[in-house]
């Protein structure tokens, strides 16, 4: 996380390590971001009208930077959900940032091992957000975040949950695959990026 400069990213003030007797604690101080997340924001409008794609595209355009600049620094997220973008109000405006890289992989961003934990059934990532490769314990990449994204742009624009009240580990291998055209919405170009970017490979 220390090496992304980006001004939608949270920034890293310091990292470290506390002696504990003959322990060593690390620890990580990081900006403070005075707001609330998109997931609150999605709750707080969750079942009405669909978003504008534009007021949709003003909230995520940012994020889809951030996570830009993070891939062609070799770091994958492996966890992009409205619950790790928060946005603060500055100025009258929304600024968001994401947050908690705690799975986050380091390497060349098109080939990076896999994030997910799978011992005992257990996965690190969230499952309404995964990827299908996660789901099926499969090596991660930057398309995993670009996955994530086509979800929660699914969501801003929906304003309803990416897979319903579906099982969402089922339904990210489905190969009917979520789409603006199955909600009745016709985003305009957004289509076709929603098409590709939640493709099952």
């Amino acid at each position: 996380l220390s090496r992304l400069r980006h001004p939608h990213i949270v920034t890293v003030l310091g990292a470290g390590f506390i002696p504990h007797g003959t322990e060593q604690t690390p620890y990580i101080a990081l900006a403070w971001c005075d707001g609330t997340t998109l997931a609150e924001i999605l709750a707080a409008s969750r079942g009405g009208p669909p978003r504008d794609p534009a007021e949709a595209w003003r909230l995520l355009a940012p994020v889809v930077d951030a996570v830009a600049h993070a891939h062609a620094q070799g770091v994958t997220h492996c966890d992009l959900t409205p619950s790790n973008v928060m946005v603060e109000e500055i100025d009258g405006a929304r600024v968001p940032r994401v947050i908690d890289f705690g799975i986050a992989e380091i390497g060349r961003a098109d080939a990076v091992p896999g994030a997910q934990d799978v011992r005992g059934g257990r996965r690190a990532f969230t499952r309404d957000y995964a990827a299908p490769e996660q789901i099926a314990g499969r090596a991660t990449s930057a398309a995993t975040d670009v996955h994530a994204i086509g979800l929660i742009l699914l969501e801003l624009l929906s304003n309803r949950r990416p897979y319903g009240e579906d099982d969402a580990g089922l339904a990210a291998i489905d190969p009917a695959r979520p789409s603006p055209r199955r909600r009745g919405l016709a985003p305009g170009p957004f289509d076709a990026v929603l098409e590709r970017a939640l493709a099952l490979d």
